[in-house]
């Protein structure tokens, strides 16, 4: 019974997390793929996803990346250790795994993101 119940809650955790998305200047931003993720901040506003993120809107997509933070209230998504991503349809980069995780930061909804060590 036990294991029934818990299979039942993780099913429910992870089609949940699948839905999770912020909001900004009419874009959205799907969460496809997280090994973790927590909700934080004032009425749940950060979202925090670890391990292996794939996450998706109609400007930008990140496949594989270390850690993701969603701030709704700011409209703020900062990306830690991506693999590659798509900006506007184009393969725009992929970085060095082997190294310091790169880090990219992105306004949800604007034509500009910003790529930082």
């Amino acid at each position: 019974m036990k294991k029934l119940l818990l299979t039942t809650f993780l099913i429910l955790a992870v089609s949940s997390i699948s839905l999770l998305h912020a909001q900004g200047n009419n874009s959205k931003i799907s969460i496809l793929r997280s090994d973790k993720f927590s909700i934080s901040g004032s009425n749940g506003s950060i979202t925090t996803l670890q391990g292996n993120v794939v996450i998706s809107s109609d400007k930008l997509s990140i496949t594989k990346a270390d850690s993701v933070v969603i701030n709704k209230d700011s409209n703020k998504l900062i990306v830690f250790g991506y693999s590659e991503f798509t900006f506007q349809g184009k393969i725009v980069a992929a970085s060095n795994r082997g190294g310091k995780p790169a880090r990219l930061e992105y306004n949800i909804g604007e034509d500009v993101l910003y790529l930082l060590d």
